[in-house]
């Protein structure tokens, strides 16, 4: 019988010693669990303190920018709101149609040392027209649809997604996005 209740308590010293460790263990993943929530708390606060969080969005890479074509209607034509949108729908059309024609080049190759490069042809005609014609906000908003086009989708000539951070102008990464 001695020896029967010397195994028990020699079971109950090492299932004590045993739940000592799994407490041990338990406390230390809390302490962990708490520091990487201070740091992802720390983080995200740090984004949205410089105001990077608030800013990330889903941008259409090379599309126009319709608000510019309003605006334009609402100061080239003195009539109803209907007839200025359509106004500005129409000539909206007219360029997303342009910028998608595969026949259409806006673009020049230049030679810089060995190598040649396209670039946006400032002298194109079509552009100086557009330039004359509805001012410097719809043709900047050309231009910068070209150069979009160009830079991130020049095979296809239309508009990408991608995630934009428009506090730096640039598209996002994906860490920043997250948080």
């Amino acid at each position: 019988m001695t020896l029967h209740i010397e195994k028990i308590r020699k079971l109950q010293a090492y299932n004590e010693s045993e739940q000592r460790k799994i407490e041990h263990m338990k406390e230390e993943l809390r302490k962990r669990k708490a520091v990487n929530d201070n740091a992802r708390r720390s983080k995200r606060t740090n984004h949205r303190s410089k105001g990077e969080a608030s800013s990330i969005r889903v941008k259409l890479i090379g599309k126009l920018d319709k608000k510019s074509f309003h605006a334009f209607a609402e100061t080239f034509y003195n009539s109803n709101n209907k007839e200025v949108a359509v106004k500005a729908n129409e000539l909206y059309s007219l360029w997303e149609t342009n910028l998608r024609d595969l026949n259409w080049n806006p673009y020049v190759l230049i030679q810089k040392g060995e190598t040649w490069e396209e670039a946006f042809n400032e002298e194109d005609e079509k552009l100086k027209g557009l330039k004359v014609d509805c001012g410097d906000e719809v043709y900047q908003a050309v231009v910068t649809a070209l150069k979009e086009l160009m830079e991130h989708n020049p095979g296809g000539m239309y508009p990408e997604p991608e995630l934009w951070n428009d506090t730096q102008g640039e598209i996002a990464s994906v860490e920043l996005s997250i948080y």
